[in-house]
């Protein structure tokens, strides 16, 4: 049994050097050394930190938030604290929002259009205000479908590493027709 597990892994070996070799054959190969970057080196590296009394799941690069119940025609906001941890500056840049009605502040400066930046430096605090007025079209949408929340979307792009795709945060809050 040994002699013939032995001999099927030669065989393998043998037929995988021969195909190199026929395919790389006269080819000038060279070996490129690749130096690998510290994740940390002048790169910035947030952990985001929230109320303790705040509803927040993470899934990959989604941040699923449990806004306040929100009144037709009345703003509602949730405040999203986060730290920049790392050894260098945070970029953080408005990509989109899901809906005209919301708006957001980071470190108060207003983000209302796409490419808006801000730059949080090395160990220091921010904060992200989310705001939203519901319209009457989103309460009569919630009944329609039976639906318990309605959906706010931001999205960001960062410098951090972690965060090669857009940062996204949802914000799922109840909406009343009255207070």
């Amino acid at each position: 049994m040994r002699f013939w597990l032995s001999l099927i892994l030669c065989t393998i070996a043998i037929s995988t050097f021969l195909t190199f070799i026929n395919e790389y054959q006269g080819a000038n190969l060279e070996v490129v050394t690749v130096t690998p970057t510290s994740p940390t080196a002048d790169t910035a590296q947030p952990e985001f930190v929230t109320d303790a009394n705040a509803a927040v799941k993470r899934e990959a690069y989604t941040f699923e938030i449990s806004g306040p119940a929100a009144v037709v025609g009345q703003k509602a906001q949730y405040r999203f604290n986060f730290k920049n941890q790392g050894a260098g500056p945070l970029e953080i840049e408005f990509k989109s929002k899901s809906c005209g009605c919301a708006g957001l502040e980071i470190d108060g400066k207003p983000m209302t259009k796409a490419g808006d930046k801000v730059t949080i430096a090395p160990g220091a605090a921010g904060v992200i205000v989310f705001e939203w007025k519901p319209e009457a079209d989103h309460y009569a949408e919630m009944k329609k479908t039976d639906a318990k929340f309605f959906r706010y979307g931001f999205e960001f792009l960062t410098n951090e590493r972690r965060y090669t795709e857009s940062l996204r945060f949802e914000i799922q809050s109840e909406i009343k027709a009255t207070p």
